[in-house]
Order: C-alpha cells, then structure tokens, then sequence
C-alpha cells in the first residue's frame, strides 16, 4: 500500500515562536513534527481536534510542557503556532484560522 504524501506549511507565527523558545525545546519540536510526518497516529503526540472557539485547530504534544498548533485537512498540515501550554491553547482560542484559499486548499 503506498503512502499518500502529505505537504506541510509552516506559517510565519510558527517560525517565529519556535524561534523564541529555548534550544532543547526546539529539538523536541522537530522530533514532533518527524514523528507527525511519519505517522500522526503515533499516541505519544496526543494529536487532537481542539473544540469551542479553536475547533478548526489541532494540537500536537512536544513535551509535558509544551503544545503545537496546526490545520489539517487531507491534503496538507500548517504549522501555525508552538508554545507552553497555556499559550498555544491561547492561540488557538484567540486567532481566527486562515481562509482555506490562503492556505492553498480548495473552497
């Protein structure tokens, strides 16, 4: 069965968070996202659909401590934002999420 190839973006609002946090956490970040490209379904990512007022969003674990924020559809993953805990839960309850047509998705 041949894997499907899934694109991955990441957003301004990602790089320069990530870029904010401490160096051991951005290794952990990339190991994430490696984990996440390999196969999202690995439990220790704990990827799951946020509800309320950031339903279009997902989250990722990194570490106890810290989370990602993303889009997904079946065609592409956005990587919109990396933070403690708190602050990506934030994020995700305080950004509208971008129009699917800036994301490079279909309407």
């Amino acid at each position: 069965m041949r894997r499907r190839t899934m694109v991955y973006d990441l957003r301004d609002s990602f790089l320069e968070a990530a870029q904010r946090l401490p160096k051991e956490i951005g290794r952990k970040i990339w190991k994430c996202l490696r984990s996440l490209a390999r196969s999202p379904d690995v439990s220790g990512l704990n990827l799951e659909r946020l509800g309320g007022r950031a339903e279009p969003y997902w989250s990722i674990r990194v570490d106890e401590k810290y989370r990602a924020i993303l889009l997904r559809d079946d065609n592409m993953t956005t990587l919109v934002f990396v933070g403690t805990h708190d602050d990506a839960y934030r994020f995700a309850n305080r950004t509208p999420a971008p129009d699917r047509a800036v994301m490079g998705g279909s309407s």
